[in-house]
């Protein structure tokens, strides 16, 4: 291990100096402040430009392959040839690396430059489930398909089960899988192999199903549940949701 260039990491740790600011001494002064602030607050984000976006995906690429071959910082510092705060700054992303920096980091870790910015790329999904939805069987839209390999994709389903009085059906699952719910209103007793589980405002339970469960017993309505589900999902359920997923992109 080479020697570490310990300037370069005091001043990495030293927190950047922030924005100053000025306090008006007079009524006007105020008054355009406060309009001050007000474009300042409808201007675009800048932790969410491209830039920053992208500088954050190679700095977490980099430290993700790091670990992955079992590298400490001033051990891939030295096999880039780069500054050890340098480094940091990479991971952290707060700083835009050039290609040839980026080069270096590559061939130390024996990747190619494309898998250090491929995250870059990545697009990444989210899944609105409305308070009104209240079924797992009746549609795939609730489902967030995660590629673990070709054979094994992983879903995510969400859902929200209102029972506002004892004339609604009490919802029973046979789905397998591994369940959270969590009881966001009301008094409701959740049945899980054979073992009743009181549950109010603030509860939550997490099992794993291999036999029917669901709601035995109302006791303060309205009941409102939030039921998540992780499970292996089936080719009918992956191609589903890439279907959706593509209609999506089409209509955006």
């Amino acid at each position: 291990m080479g020697n570490v260039d310990v300037e370069l990491i005091r001043q990495a740790r030293q927190p950047r100096e922030s924005d100053r600011v000025k306090f008006c001494s007079s009524e006007e002064d105020t008054a355009l402040a406060e309009i001050a602030e007000g474009d300042l607050a409808s201007a675009p984000d800048p932790r969410f430009s491209r830039e920053a976006l992208l500088q954050t995906a190679i700095g977490r690429s980099v430290r993700d392959w790091r670990k992955r071959h079992d590298l400490n910082g001033p051990d891939l510092a030295k096999a880039a040839g780069i500054s050890l705060g340098m480094l940091s700054r990479i991971e952290n992303g707060t700083v835009s690396p050039s290609l040839g920096t980026l080069q270096a980091i590559g061939s130390a870790l024996g990747v190619p430059v494309s898998d250090l910015i491929g995250g870059y790329n990545e697009h990444s999904r989210a899944v609105f489930v409305s308070s009104h939805y209240a079924s797992l069987r009746d549609r795939v839209a609730p489902s967030l398909v995660r590629e673990v390999s070709t054979s094994t994709p992983l879903a995510l389903d969400a859902l929200v089960v209102r029972i506002e009085s004892e004339h609604d059906a009490k919802p029973m699952f046979e789905e397998r899988g591994t369940f959270f719910v969590y009881c966001l209103g009301g008094e409701a007793t959740y049945l899980h192999a054979a073992k009743k589980y009181p549950m109010s405002s603030g509860d939550s339970l997490t099992f794993d199903a291999s036999d029917a469960h669901g709601v035995v017993k109302c006791t303060r309505y309205p009941v409102k549940l939030l039921v998540v589900r992780n499970h292996l999902a089936s080719k009918a359920v992956k191609a589903k949701v890439m279907a959706n997923a593509r209609q999506d992109d089409a209509r955006g």
